[in-house]
């Protein structure tokens, strides 16, 4: 598995465990997904879809052979609720999550949230989005992906 596959994967398994049961606002852990290419459907909902984007290689590290790289994510909730107050509770989980797992079990540096915005479409449906986008800081092999 790639250095990104290992992130994405890391994220993934930590976000599954946002539950009621586990002290938090919501079960949206029960639908994680990657980079999802076909519509949500209404039933499926809410559901978190995790996007690894642009990463960014810096200078050669003092470490010879190794790059710090930075590894931009975004996590979008898509969810039907009645309430806008339930989607903020369901950003609130992915950050207490997230946040108490700044390393990701020691695959990362650092990781640190750029920005949130929340949106609601209402056509036929009424449809609530939440993009987290997060920066993920990390070392590897000088051509390793």
């Amino acid at each position: 598995m790639t250095k990104r596959g290992e992130i994405v994967a890391e994220i993934k398994n930590l976000l599954k465990n946002i539950s009621q049961s586990n002290g938090y606002n919501t079960d949206i852990g029960q639908n994680i997904q990657e980079w999802r290419v076909s519509a949500v459907e209404t039933i499926l909902l809410p559901v978190v879809i995790i996007e690894d984007k642009e990463e960014i290689f810096s200078e050669e590290n003092s470490i010879i052979g190794k790059k710090d790289r930075i590894l931009n994510i975004s996590i979008k909730i898509l969810a039907d609720v009645d309430n806008i107050e339930d989607l903020r509770a369901m950003v609130e989980d992915v950050f207490v999550c997230l946040g108490a797992n700044e390393n990701l079990s020691g695959k990362v540096q650092d990781m640190d949230v750029n920005s949130v915005e929340i949106d609601v479409e209402q056509n036929k449906e009424r449809l609530a989005m939440a993009s987290i986008s997060l920066s993920v800081k990390f070392m590897s092999e000088r051509w390793e992906f």
